[in-house]
């Protein structure tokens, strides 16, 4: 018994020795602290963080680390000060934008491989452009190299104002980046670490998920009423203590770089030039507001004002990883009888809001859309038979005197559990009076009301 007592210690104690003698591997390497950033803008062209610009140069007074995603170069814009296009004019924006990032002091820019897209206010046609898993997992990849606790970007609604397809399609991404970077099943081969780091032709990218902490939109919608309460909001005559000058003279420099642009780089300029007043600036240099879409830093936002919407962009977060958060994910809804409602765009989102947990949106703002008089234009509706049996419904639409229902106007019949797209077209008079206007569109079934909805549109010369 004592030999068998000795030889089992004599072996524990040669493993000890043995592994006392192996050597100690190095640490493995941390990610690059150069890349680390604490906010993470994402937007579709070179100019559109100019609507946030001088909150970004604030933050960065206060210690921030800033980098910026383009998920496009803008080569399908105008060029207000040369001839060049295309993809000339993309290098052209690509160096604006470079530019315009150094007089905020961002160093870290990166442009994605999504192409400009001329807009009409359906993101589903950019999203169609782009290659929409390609700048998903582009802009995945980016805030797992990042590792940001705030991401912004545009706001994901169709609103009166720019509304630009790209602007809506870049939030779109996104907002579906920001709830599938800290996933490991999400795009796993950014997640792989290679064989040999030192080797050359690695595939596998060695990245690590991330989730971010609280996601902003802001939006470029000509009236900014609907935004106050959501999220806070930064007056940009503050003055910077680091450069000494205010905020909103921080936003025009960065927003004077971008020169092929009429209302962007040359509007800036000539408000520099010409040391125009702060009260006569227009609203989105005045003022930088925010939306809060999601927080897992303690602070929501379920309706406007409520306890944490307002709350600074950095309240309540935490240093280093949390932990992963998904989204609720799509679920049909029942639909019962006979339904009419908006399409797409406004049919998609509120299926993606319900998708991502941000349903707070669906009081933000009624649906609306800018026209102007003498234009026609199209809506899309849908038409929904939920019943068991076929059913024959009267769409019709209801409008301002002297507008026209051009097309859509009609008898559908529709098998049970069969939608039916339609392309509503409205004739607006020359002469309608500027300013908003509701229009809507009925749904009847053998004389009985079965479902209507209402789209707030404004009438505006300039609309785009």
């Amino acid at each position: 018994m004592k030999i068998r007592v000795t030889c089992v210690f004599l072996f524990l104690l040669a493993m000890v020795w043995g592994q006392a003698r192996l050597p100690l591997a190095p640490p493995y390497p941390a990610p690059d602290a150069r890349y680390k950033a604490d906010i993470l803008v994402v937007v579709a062209h070179p100019d559109d963080e100019t609507m946030v610009a001088g909150y970004l140069a604030r933050a960065i007074d206060q210690g921030k680390r800033v980098a910026v995603v383009f998920c496009t170069r803008g080569q399908s814009g105008g060029n207000m000060v040369g001839a060049e296009q295309g993809l000339a004019l993309a290098m052209e924006r690509t160096m604006e934008a470079r530019r315009a990032m150094a007089t905020l002091g961002i160093h870290n820019v990166w442009f994605l491989t999504g192409r400009d897209t001329p807009g009409n206010g359906d993101p589903l046609h950019s999203l169609e452009s782009w290659g929409h898993g390609q700048v998903l997992e582009e802009v995945v990849r980016a805030i797992r190299l990042t590792r940001p606790e705030v991401v912004i970007t545009w706001l994901p609604d169709y609103v009166v104002g720019e509304n630009h397809n790209d602007h809506q399609a870049s939030t779109i991404i996104t907002t579906e980046a920001f709830d599938l970077a800290g996933d490991r099943t999400a795009f796993p081969e950014q997640l792989e670490p290679a064989e040999n780091r030192f080797g050359f032709a690695n595939l596998d990218e060695g990245l690590h998920p991330w989730q971010a902490q609280k996601l902003y939109y802001f939006s470029d919608a000509t009236h900014t009423g609907f935004l106050k309460g959501w999220g806070p909001q930064f007056a940009n005559h503050g003055i910077s203590p680091k450069r000494h000058v205010s905020y909103a003279t921080l936003e025009l420099r960065s927003a004077a770089q971008y020169l092929t642009q009429e209302g962007v780089g040359l509007a800036a300029a000539a408000a520099l030039r010409q040391h125009t007043p702060y009260a006569q600036l227009p609203d989105v240099v005045q003022w930088n507001r925010l939306v809060l879409a999601k927080s897992w830093a303690g602070h929501t936002c379920p309706a406007r004002y409520a306890s944490g919407c307002t709350a600074p962009v950095f309240a309540g977060i935490r240093a280093g990883r949390v932990a992963f958060h998904p989204a609720p994910g799509y679920r049909p809804l029942d639909r019962r009888g006979l339904s009419l409602r908006l399409g797409d765009p406004w049919a998609f989102y509120h299926r993606f809001w319900r998708a991502h947990g941000i349903t707070q949106l669906f009081r933000l703002l009624r649906p609306e859309r800018g026209v102007s008089p003498g234009q026609t234009f199209h809506t899309a509706l849908i038409l929904h038979n939920g019943a068991a049996t076929p059913v024959t419904a009267t769409v019709q639409a209801q409008l301002p005197g002297g507008w026209s229902a051009v097309a859509g106007d009609a008898r559908y019949r529709l098998a049970p559990g069969e939608n039916y797209p339609i392309e509503a077209v409205v004739k607006i008079p020359a002469g309608a009076a500027r300013g908003w206007q509701r229009i809507g569109w009925t749904a009847a079934s053998a004389g009985a009301p079965a479902g209507s909805n209402r789209l707030q549109v404004h009438l505006r010369l300039d609309v785009r």
